[in-house]
């Protein structure tokens, strides 16, 4: 039997689903709610159809997190290719000289953890959209302390838990998946609700 209003839980989901998308400059239907940063991630690295001679790129200094995930590709044969460092600072210069024609995602973090240098996102966002390839970003260490405009920047998905600076448990996080990525990725998990 149907109700015209909604739950209770349902409306507070919707509501903290509004509050996270006017955050990061996305829409509320463009948010999931996940575990962790990691399983964020994991579902776009997962979900992703690569193909034969697809590559992406990572950075030298990337949390495990953020480098675990795809690093794990190389068994399904994508070329996972690691852009170095300089002085511990991540440059959007760095991570293009990994970039061809075949390079289908960089994965970088908003702020790395163990350094707290900020990447470059804006300008990062425009060369990828500009190339069709679709930036990931980890970001726990810079959502909610740093401005960020997902749309905007040209960024295809950003994966945050929720326990630091958005001042949430453990346990909870979300992911924003632009609809340009949502289209092609595949159900990392299949199943059916009862």
């Amino acid at each position: 039997m149907a109700r015209a209003d909604k739950p209770e839980w349902l409306a507070a989901a919707e509501g903290v689903r509004t509050q996270v998308a006017q955050r990061i400059g996305s829409k509320s239907r463009e948010i999931a709610f996940t575990k962790n940063t990691t399983e964020g991630l994991n579902l776009i690295a997962q979900g992703y159809p690569w193909e034969d001679g697809d590559n992406m790129v990572i950075d030298d200094q990337e949390h495990p997190v953020n480098s675990v995930p795809w690093l794990h590709l190389r068994q399904r044969g994508v070329d996972v290719r690691v852009a170095p460092t300089q002085d511990r600072r991540v440059t959007v210069d760095a991570i293009w000289s990994r970039v061809d024609a075949h390079t289908r995602v960089i994965a970088v973090s908003y702020v790395q953890y163990s350094t707290g240098v900020r990447t470059d996102l804006q300008t990062l966002g425009e060369r990828c959209r500009a190339h069709g390839i679709h930036l990931v970003v980890d970001g726990i260490q810079g959502v909610g302390l740093l401005p960020i405009d997902v749309e905007h920047w040209g960024i295809s998905a950003l994966s945050c838990g929720a326990y630091k600076a958005l001042h949430g448990p453990l346990g909870l996080g979300f992911l924003y998946v632009a609809p340009q990525l949502l289209e092609r990725l595949r159900p990392a998990h299949l199943g059916r609700s009862e």
